[in-house]
């Protein structure tokens, strides 16, 4: 199932030569729906991500996939970092 996969990408990523390749491969990585992500999908998204690639967009009072396991602290906890590095 879905889940199955995001654990195999997690494995697969962890091979440093193999997240290099896809952190050189995707130009830029967009998110709608940042609110919704969970823990396994951010760390895929911390695999493949470069410093200067990732755009995420998202609202977090809509957040409506707890079942999933979606964690809408990741969303506030990413909004403050990147609000205190405009500091």
């Amino acid at each position: 199932d879905y889940n199955d996969i995001e654990h195999y990408a997690i494995q697969i990523l962890k091979d440093e030569e193999v997240s290099g390749e896809y952190r050189e491969k995707f130009q830029y990585i967009f998110i709608d729906e940042y609110q919704d992500s969970n823990y396994l999908q951010e760390a895929i998204i911390a695999g493949v991500k470069r410093r200067n690639n990732l755009f995420m967009v998202g609202d977090i009072k809509q957040s409506i996939y707890g079942f999933r396991l979606a964690e809408p602290a990741i969303f506030r906890d990413t909004y403050r970092k990147y609000s205190r590095e405009d500091d």
